[in-house]
């Protein structure tokens, strides 16, 4: 019994640890299927692709992303499948070429051999782009990791393309233009091979965009890039250096060739631009410098470039010309002569000189007009001729315009009374029009001058850059009371149409006319053609330039009404003219 009784707790114990045992090899199931459906879900739930071989380049395990980049089907996802059968598969359905495969088993071939990771691009017959990373797995075998780069590739292409390129119009941009300049000098200095910059600027841009606005500017732009790029040579570098600025980089020394594509780069913008149904006209100057000879560095070249587009403008836009040293040392005196007026403006030391304007019937002085003086301390006396256009290039004209208006006013203020006082006015001052009329206003109130006696001279340029703006300007001015003369008439596109078409009370014929005007035909008949317009259209003709009785006598005869030159009176200071008229009246 007692050994029965042995036997049976032997047995009752051994059934306990076996349920035991039971219970615990089921839960280890249990626990392993679940590790496993988890380990399934997060290999089928990655973005890229994941595949896992053995040392024979069998596979042991992949996950769904794998096979659907890959385009594969569930017999070649299959654990055991060989390397070498979904590499014929995808070669075979031409999703990678034989190339690329040669690529990858190269790339195979040295993980196994050095245990480091391997990367490789590989771009499918569907244009996916994928990156593909091997690395070393345990026991020999390899993790082939695929992650699907095509919107990141794609992404990078878009943002390396704005980085280096101009959205709007395609060319290259200033970077761009940076890095192909430099190596072109880089080349110069390796082989010799000389090259040309060229810096275009467009003539007349910036009034399409004040007057039509900037989405026409932008079409404009785009237009003129594909002129531009239609006129160059496949290897010439074309730049969008900012704004209605180009710069092209053209390997070649030779001065004709240079010149024959930079003419037909000039040739290319002298056709209308047709946009958004209205015709625009723009024009092309560049100014060009030669590397080694004009540049022996990138900025250099660049500013001899630019000093040469310079000398294109001033020489009457739409043209070329190249650097010369001489350029060079009139820029430099130019900016001296720019920074020494920006002193001049600012510490007061600009004058008003007056010249008078007489009736040709009773010699009385009518008007004077007020000519703008720099009395340098080094320089002497500096011509107008010379700092004008200075102070219109480097936007000190609109400062100086202003202190013109309101020291010509508070001078004839003191006049005799009735002379009135002409002031010339920049056609770039109406590019700010309410500056302009502000300014008049503020002028005649700070002087108490009657606005019948101010007249503003205008020039024939102003008149064909914006005819609505400045038709607007000047009929608000009108209003006021101010007059205007046309000045220089004769000397510049010389419509007759302007006459009637704006409020202009004086036509001033330019003193070139007078110079000759009593020994021959042609000015007497100009003069006499305008003076029968003004008269029908009741204007005042005055003629410059007047410096003998015999020119006096002759313009008179021929109907005009006013005069101004030496003969009458020489520019004067103010207090020169205070001590001439001291004492006597002049009506």
């Amino acid at each position: 019994m007692a050994a029965n009784i042995a036997i049976t707790n032997s047995l009752h114990r051994n059934l306990l640890a076996l349920s035991e045992a039971t219970k615990q090899s089921k839960a280890l199931a249990t626990a392993l299927h679940s590790q496993n459906l988890t380990l399934d879900a997060a290999l089928n739930t990655m973005i890229d692709g994941l595949a896992m071989f053995d040392r024979s380049l069998k596979l042991a395990v992949s996950n769904a992303p794998h096979s659907t980049l890959y385009g594969l089907p569930e017999t070649l996802a299959l654990p055991g499948t060989p390397l070498t059968a979904i590499a014929r598969f995808l070669v075979e359905r031409q999703v990678i070429s034989s190339e690329q495969l040669r690529d990858i088993r190269s790339a195979l071939v040295s993980v196994q051999s050095t245990q480091q990771a391997a990367s490789q691009e590989v771009v499918t017959r569907g244009g996916l782009v994928l990156v593909v990373t091997f690395a070393p797995a345990a026991e020999g075998g390899i993790l082939m990791l695929t992650e699907d780069a095509t919107e990141r590739k794609r992404t990078e292409a878009r943002i390396e393309q704005m980085a280096r390129f101009d959205e709007l119009t395609g060319l290259a941009n200033r970077f761009e233009y940076n890095r192909h300049i430099d190596e072109a000098f880089a080349r110069l200095e390796r082989t010799g091979e000389a090259f040309a910059l060229l810096y275009v600027d467009l003539d007349g841009f910036k009034q399409v965009n004040d007057s039509l606005g900037h989405d026409i500017g932008d079409l404009v732009l785009m237009e003129t890039a594909s002129r531009l790029r239609g006129a160059t040579r496949s290897n010439d570098m074309l730049a969008r250096f900012g704004g209605d600025e180009f710069l092209l980089i053209l390997p070649s020394g030779d001065h004709n060739i240079v010149s024959g594509i930079a003419q037909r780069m000039i040739d290319s913008m002298k056709r209308s631009f047709d946009v958004d149904g209205k015709t625009v006209y723009v024009t092309a100057s560049i100014g060009i410098a030669m590397a080694p000879y004009d540049g022996a560095s990138p900025a250099d070249l660049l500013r001899h470039a630019d000093t040469a587009l310079y000398k294109a403008k001033s020489a009457g836009r739409n043209t070329l010309m190249f650097f010369n040293p001489a350029m060079a040392e009139e820029m430099l005196e130019r900016h001296e002569i720019e920074v020494e007026l920006r002193k001049a403006c600012s510490d007061g030391l600009l004058e008003l000189f007056y010249q008078p304007i007489v009736d040709l019937k009773t010699q009385a002085i009518v008007s004077r007009e007020a000519l703008m003086r720099w009395r340098h301390p080094t320089r002497g006396m500096v011509p107008a001729s010379v700092f004008i256009p200075i102070a219109e290039q480097s936007g000190l004209i609109a400062s100086m315009g202003d202190w013109a208006i309101r020291q010509a006013c508070k001078d004839a203020a003191g006049w005799e009374p009735g002379v009135g006082v002409s002031v010339n006015v920049s056609p770039l001052q109406f590019r700010e029009p309410r500056r302009l009329i502000d300014t008049v206003k503020e002028a005649l109130i700070a002087s108490g001058l009657s606005s019948r006696r101010l007249t503003l001279e205008i020039t024939e340029s102003l008149l064909i850059e914006d005819n609505k703006l400045t038709l607007a300007v000047l009929e608000e001015l009108k209003a006021l009371g101010v007059s205007f003369a046309l000045d220089d008439f004769g000397t510049g596109y010389s419509a007759l149409g302007y006459l009637s078409a704006y409020p202009i009370a004086q036509v001033k014929i330019d003193q070139s006319f007078a110079r000759d005007v009593h020994t021959s035909e042609a000015p007497k008949a100009i003069i006499e053609a305008v003076c029968q317009l003004a008269r029908r259209l009741q204007m005042n003709v005055v003629v410059e330039g007047i410096e003998t009785e015999q020119q006096r006598i002759a313009v008179q005869l021929l109907g005009a009404h006013r005069a101004q030159g030496y003969l009458f009176g020489k520019p004067e200071s103010l207090a020169a003219l205070k001590r001439d008229t001291k004492g006597r009246h002049v009506a």
